[in-house]
């Protein structure tokens, strides 16, 4: 009797370990990706900003209409990621 509840520990330990590795490479998954949606949502305004001391010396026509991010988006999206 002994041994088979040994041998059903083992088993379910083994299950464990492999079950547990899966699951930290997924967390890692999604850390990676929280990380790179804050990045992407929350600082890409100030990344934007412009030094204007070249501004009276370079005249540069007016920059056209460009896609603009979807910001309500970016905080559902990371607002489902940070459940899991």
């Amino acid at each position: 009797e002994q041994a088979q509840m040994d041998k059903i520990r083992y088993e379910t330990h083994e299950a464990y370990t492999t079950a547990k590795a899966d699951l930290e490479l997924g967390l890692n998954g999604v850390r990676k990706a929280l990380t790179v949606l804050r990045e992407y949502y929350g600082s890409a305004a100030a990344a934007l900003v412009q030094d204007d001391k070249m501004g009276a010396f370079m005249q540069q026509p007016a920059e056209p209409v460009k896609h603009s991010k979807a910001s309500g988006a970016g905080s559902s999206i990371i607002g489902i990621l940070e459940v899991v």
